[in-house]
């Protein structure tokens, strides 16, 4: 379930939220080994209200979120099972790539983390790797890169400065 389909048209205040295409939410967001999404333990005081009012706009402070589909059903989303079923993937893909380091390898690992999503999963769980943490930021299509070291792959700022008043969207 994609994160605008939760937050719908809710008026928002830009700066008042992390968005995936302008700020490093792997930074702003830690996943639990339990499925559930927290404001990252190092942001401020300010930042984690950022983060949390965040999760709430877009349902992720929900195990369990009512959504409605395209035919007007009731659809229910369990998203701490999604994300405790793609972190199990992650972590077998990882052990994977430890027994066969190849470029072959790492590039299917980027298809299958596409495919599967929970961009800030997967580099959690290859957050010491930096050929792969790098392989993943190019590859999540809107990822805002600028809150990553360009060597490394590792989070700098969870809202690095984009030049817009009031953190505006790009």
């Amino acid at each position: 379930m994609n994160c605008n389909a939760t937050k719908q048209d809710k008026d928002v205040q830009f700066d008042r939220l992390f968005l995936p295409d302008r700020d490093n939410t792997s930074a702003a967001f830690h996943d639990t080994a339990d499925g559930k999404v927290t404001p990252a333990p190092a942001l401020t005081h300010a930042q984690q209200q950022i983060a949390s009012d965040t999760l709430v706009l877009v349902g992720l402070d929900k195990s369990r979120t009512q959504v409605t589909d395209e035919n007007g059903t009731f659809v229910a989303i369990d998203r701490v099972a999604q994300r405790m079923e793609v972190r199990a993937l992650a972590l077998s893909s990882l052990e994977d790539l430890q027994t066969n380091t190849t470029a072959a390898m790492r590039r299917q690992i980027v298809r299958t983390a596409q495919g599967h999503g929970f961009f800030s999963l997967w580099m959690s769980v290859f957050a010491h790797d930096p050929v792969m943490t790098r392989m993943l930021i190019e590859a999540f299509e809107g990822t805002a890169t600028e809150g990553f070291d360009p060597e490394t792959g590792r989070s700098l700022s969870p809202r690095p400065s984009n030049g817009l008043p009031h953190a505006g969207k790009i």
